[in-house]
């Protein structure tokens, strides 16, 4: 059975027009798999202030929800269009809705987008609130990588023997 597709227009304004088009700014119609990896892939528009580095991780998905400018999110004949500042996390919650409901997306797709959606909502509101999270979600994650410790047990008879490790909890 050939993938559902739906007709879709995904845009948003960021910065000076910088949101990626690959057809879905005119909008086109689309498989799940197209659109899901168009959401899901990694803008790389966040950068570290003091270093300018690009940091990784900031997904398309998060800028249509937090986006200062205007956009459009369209399925079919629903569409959904917001002015400057109108951006928002129930707009995009809706339109991951009605794209699984339709079958267009797969539940592990939908799934994985909400999971990602979830991470943006519960991080924060506006775009350039991106890097400050990213930086903090990687050195979060450098903590987590250091602190397993290895625990090396001294026997009554003086041998050592080690080689086990267990993670440490960080308040």
């Amino acid at each position: 059975m050939p993938p559902n597709k739906g007709f879709v227009c995904i845009y948003c304004k960021i910065f000076c027009d910088e949101f990626p088009d690959e057809g879905f700014t005119e909008g086109k119609e689309a498989a799940g798999d197209e659109i899901y990896h168009f959401l899901i892939r990694e803008l790389r528009y966040a950068s570290d202030p003091a270093t300018e580095e690009t940091i990784s991780g900031d997904y398309a998905i998060w800028y249509l929800a937090s986006s200062e400018k205007f956009g459009v999110l369209q399925i079919d004949e629903q569409i959904a269009e917001w002015t400057f500042g109108g951006s928002n996390w129930e707009r995009v919650y809706a339109f991951l809705h009605i794209l699984h409901e339709k079958g267009i997306l797969s539940d592990e797709q939908y799934d994985h987008l909400m999971t990602i959606t979830n991470e943006g909502t519960n991080a924060f509101d506006d775009m350039y609130e991106i890097p400050a999270y990213l930086r903090a979600k990687q050195f979060s994650f450098r903590i987590q990588a250091q602190s397993f410790a290895p625990i090396f047990v001294v026997h009554w008879n003086g041998r050592v023997s080690g080689g086990v490790y267990i993670g440490l909890e960080h308040a």
